[in-house]
């Protein structure tokens, strides 16, 4: 017989209408998902889900924080990847393709939810310092990467964010992005061919 509510522990009901939320959530999008169904799949009352969400932005910062904690706990428990920041960050960003379009939602609200900030900051925190870990490891000790740090922060939210349909795999896309970077921090003396102006005369 199942348990009433009342007997149920707070954090196993909470976790409940996570799991529900986040299925409405990567199914429907954030928009077309309300508290209400939320509540309608949870089995539960939509004045009972606003007690431990107040809001939709409340539930869907807990819905970032739990998908992402558990790609953390499954990352930290693979023994290929330990200590190993580039196979780290790629194992992450492979796992959480399937949550692309709640990244790019979760983008557009950071403007406008300090719950949705703070959680999705703390997935962007990560994977930039990640991605910092993985460039320090292929450059020489010492090497001041502070320069690349902005161009690694707009490469790793694109990979994230982006709905483009990729040709490399994560892991061989993520390498290219590292080993770039790794090469412009240590100030390689490659150089970019300029497109020459339209007006020019040759």
């Amino acid at each position: 017989m199942p348990r009433n509510n009342q007997t149920v522990p707070r954090h196993e009901r909470e976790s409940a209408i996570v799991a529900h939320a986040s299925h409405l959530f990567l199914s429907a999008g954030y928009r077309n998902t309300s508290i209400a169904a939320v509540a309608r799949a949870a089995g539960m009352a939509t004045g009972a889900v606003n007690w431990y969400f107040p809001t939709k932005d409340d539930l869907f910062a807990a819905v970032i924080r739990a998908y992402f904690s558990d790609e953390l706990r499954r990352i930290q428990a693979d023994p290929e990847s330990c200590g190993d920041a580039g196979k780290q960050l790629a194992g992450a960003l492979a796992a959480l393709v399937p949550y692309r379009l709640l990244h790019r939602e979760a983008y557009e609200r950071m403007e406008v939810s300090p719950a949705v900030r703070e959680a999705y900051s703390e997935v962007q925190d990560w994977v930039d310092e990640r991605l910092l870990a993985a460039i320090r490891d292929r450059v020489p000790t010492g090497t001041d990467i502070e320069s690349v740090t902005d161009v690694a922060h707009i490469l790793a939210e694109g990979v994230l964010i982006g709905g483009r349909r990729r040709d490399r795999p994560t892991e061989e896309l993520l390498q290219l992005i590292i080993d770039l970077l790794a090469t412009a921090a240590v100030g390689s003396p490659f150089t970019l061919r300029r497109r020459r102006s339209l007006d020019c005369t040759s």
